[in-house]
């Protein structure tokens, strides 16, 4: 049975431990400056552009948004460099069908010329255009971009389904 004593050292250890904590998340929030504000809209449209390109044509000058030595990983299967991941995107995106992607509010750091995105994102696939799409699945897209040259690029990207429905396939 804990006596009166360990009861107070538990709480104030656990009290500690969340001060310590909520310290290094504060640390980690992302503060907009003068400096930051125009890297961060310029990340904000190269996202728009990218998926814009990849919803309206089906098909992008990959070169345009990802670095020659990217890295990208969807759901644990790394493509590494352009050539690879152009074979990926070659293959198409989903099970057939039209398959557009609404992505959900972005967190974007930007710290010196690079950046971080995290965003959620829903995929919605519409087999046949008299008929409402449905959701096709859900996920989570992070990304690491370099700005070289007044250019932003991916180096680094990963995606993982948190829900996908095979019966598509």
């Amino acid at each position: 049975m804990l006596t009166s004593i360990m009861k107070q050292q538990i709480f104030i250890t656990l009290f500690a431990l969340s001060v310590s904590l909520s310290t290094s998340a504060a640390e980690e929030l992302t503060h907009t400056t003068q400096e930051t504000l125009l890297a961060r809209i310029q990340v904000e449209d190269f996202i728009n552009d990218y998926y814009w390109e990849l919803a309206t044509i089906g098909e992008s000058d990959l070169k345009l948004f990802w670095d020659e030595e990217a890295v990208f990983d969807v759901n644990g299967n790394i493509y590494e460099g352009l050539k690879s991941i152009e074979d990926v995107y070659s293959l198409g995106l989903g099970p057939g069908g039209r398959l557009i992607f609404q992505m959900d509010i972005p967190r974007i750091r930007i710290v010196d010329n690079t950046a971080t995105v995290d965003m959620f994102y829903t995929g919605f696939l519409n087999n046949n255009p008299d008929e409402a799409p449905k959701p096709y699945e859900q996920g989570h897209d992070h990304m690491e971009l370099i700005n070289s040259q007044g250019s932003w690029k991916i180096t680094n990207r990963i995606l993982r389904s948190v829900s996908l429905d095979k019966s598509y396939e």
